[in-house]
């Protein structure tokens, strides 16, 4: 809205992967625009639905499939994410080229600028009922010192139903903090039975490559 930089400037910036001091403060321009998986950026959330639905439209424009049904959109990124984001240049939101993809519908580690019930609210802001029929994901990490004490998982329990009553469609959390993960990044002798949240399983830590493993550390842990 502000038209501070021409589209030709900001495909320049993405195409040198913001290297250089003027595609840095593009960069810095870009990242500073309302990211979606805050509820006090609803802009950014109607982008979102937005986008799904152009989505939609583009699968429906597909005639049909190989089993003779119909494409349908699900958001679950699965262990992907890091190995897909390795192969992408540099995007408009800021992100720079080789940086691991969103996981699913959770926000963007790197975009993040909320706590744990602000993202949930903006995630269940999207009818991914209408628009992800084949379903989603929501994994994300928190720290354990959010729940300490007798009504900690009370606490939990509580932010974890508004969301799915809200709107929300799945949730799986890993609740473990970043600095544990980074311990056991670096003594695996110490964690020989962690166990993490990949994306619709879990696994072992100690048995994840180190690239897993370091996005994983990477994520958000909401605290």
């Amino acid at each position: 809205k502000k038209k501070i930089y021409t589209m030709e400037e900001i495909i320049e910036a993405l195409d040198n992967n913001f290297q250089g001091e003027k595609n840095q403060r593009i960069r810095a321009a870009l990242l500073a625009v309302p990211k979606f998986g805050n509820d006090s950026s609803p802009e950014a959330t109607r982008w979102v639905t937005r986008v799904m639905a152009m989505y939609n439209n583009a699968l429906d424009s597909v005639p049909g499939s190989p089993r003779n049904g119909r494409y349908s959109a699900g958001y679950y990124a699965l262990n992907v994410a890091t190995m897909y984001g390795r192969n992408t240049p540099a995007l408009p939101s800021g992100r720079a080229r080789g940086v691991p993809l969103a996981n699913s519908v959770t926000p963007h580690y790197g975009m993040r600028q909320a706590d744990l019930l602000s993202s949930l609210n903006a995630m269940a802001g999207v009818d991914f009922a209408e628009h992800a029929e084949n379903g989603t994901t929501a994994t994300l990490s928190i720290d354990p010192s959010l729940f300490q004490g007798p009504d900690g998982v009370k606490k939990l329990a509580s932010i974890f139903k508004t969301y799915l009553t809200t709107g929300g469609m799945q949730l799986q959390p890993n609740v473990v903090s970043k600095e544990l993960l980074l311990d056991a990044y670096k003594h695996p002798e110490k964690y020989p039975y962690l166990m993490v949240r990949i994306a619709g399983y879990c696994a072992y830590f100690n048995e994840l490559s180190n690239e897993l493993k370091m996005s994983i550390i990477n994520r958000t842990c909401y605290a």
